[in-house]
Order: C-alpha cells, then structure tokens, then sequence
C-alpha cells in the first residue's frame, strides 16, 4: 500500500509515460498492481470478500488522492482496473486453492 501511495504521488513518471505506448498499458499495470494488493490482503486475512473490499476501496482512495498531486487526475477506469484486478486474482487464487485441496 506505501508502494501505491509513493508512485501515485509522483506528478511526472517516465515509466508511465511509456506505458502509453501499450495500448491500455496503464489499466493492465492497475489491474496487476491491486490484484497483487488483494493477494497479499487475502493472505494476510483469509478472507477473499474482505480481500476484495479492502484492495478496492484502497484504489477509490488512491484515486482521491490523486486529485490533490498536480499532474496526476482521477480517473473512474483506473479504478475499475483496479477492481477488476483484484477480482481476478483472488477468484482465481480461490480455483487453484479448492483444486488444490481435492
């Protein structure tokens, strides 16, 4: 979470600015980014709702503040990135899991 909050302070990021050479470089990179956030969360708490919940109300935040760092805006598909993210990979930790355990 230190790790988002530090880079989405950055008004001017060189990395990004070549993510823009990917066509939706910057939602892949979102979705990535709190999917890796939800898994943590969902091994920290063994709970993948609340891992969900947490990971996306951490990007609503996340892009709240970024409406206060000049240069940077907020955007509603970055969060649904991010939601999307973590959705994916905590579902699809939850497959291999009960696979897994059979």
């Amino acid at each position: 979470m230190l790790l988002v909050f530090y880079f989405s302070s950055q008004s001017d990021n060189a990395a990004l600015s070549l993510l823009g050479l990917i066509p939706f470089g910057d939602k892949l990179i979102h979705g990535l980014v709190f999917g890796i956030l939800a898994l943590f969360l969902y091994l920290a708490t063994e709970n993948p709702k609340l891992a969900v919940t947490l990971a996306v109300f951490y990007g609503l935040s996340d892009e709240f503040h970024q409406h206060f760092v000049p240069g940077r805006q907020t955007d509603v598909f970055d969060w649904l990135a991010d939601t999307l993210g973590a959705i994916l990979v905590v579902v699809a930790l939850e497959k291999w899991l009960r696979k897994r355990r059979t």
